[in-house]
């Protein structure tokens, strides 16, 4: 049984989400984290970093493609044809006091493993990531746990998370954690 979620046209980048069993859709409204806790069933985040209205990718050479969105909706069909799992993935965002101030970070536990785990981050001086560069770094993988780690802005507002990267038939695809907005001010 596949029924997409709803696209995230939030002001932080486009993705899509999507559930195997239950009610997919849900009022758009509600933000990120309702929305994930109200759907039942296995969840696969997707977000496309650099990315507009039309979920092509802008690489830094100015060339664009739709590879991961593609891929990625294939790969998931294709567990569902032959009924083989997909990656059992959980997340979990913390913060903590360091010296330098607060520290935070989003730990990514997969099943099986993925290939490559990034961490995608981008800053911008209002809530509004719409013109912000995604910058990518790999994370840190601790005891078989991904972590990704961010400081807070010096001024305005940043937006991390992390992506595993596998490989099904062949196919890379990606899936991601929720993302984490922090707020120079409040932090």
């Amino acid at each position: 049984y596949f029924e997409p979620g709803t696209r995230n046209y939030s002001s932080t980048g486009y993705g899509i989400t999507y559930t195997r069993r239950g009610r997919g859709f849900v009022k758009q409204q509600r933000a990120r984290g309702q929305r994930k806790q109200h759907l039942s069933g296995d969840k696969w985040i997707l977000y496309v970093p650099n990315a507009g209205h039309g979920l092509e990718q802008k690489y830094d050479d100015h060339h664009k493609d739709r590879q991961r969105v593609l891929n990625t909706l294939c790969v998931y069909c294709r567990h569902l044809i032959t009924k083989k799992p997909m990656p059992k993935i959980h997340w979990q965002h913390k913060e903590q006091q360091t010296q330098d101030g607060k520290e935070f970070c989003v730990e990514l536990q997969c099943e099986p493993k993925p290939k490559r785990v990034r961490l995608w981050s981008a800053d911008s001086s209002t809530r509004d990531f719409r013109d912000s560069k995604w910058n990518e770094s790999p994370a840190t993988i601790e005891n078989g746990v991904a972590i990704g780690k961010v400081k807070t802005p010096e001024n305005g507002f940043r937006v991390f998370l992390l992506e595993g990267e596998y490989e099904f038939e062949g196919i890379p695809y990606f899936l991601s954690s929720q993302l984490r907005i922090i707020d120079s001010k409040k932090n």
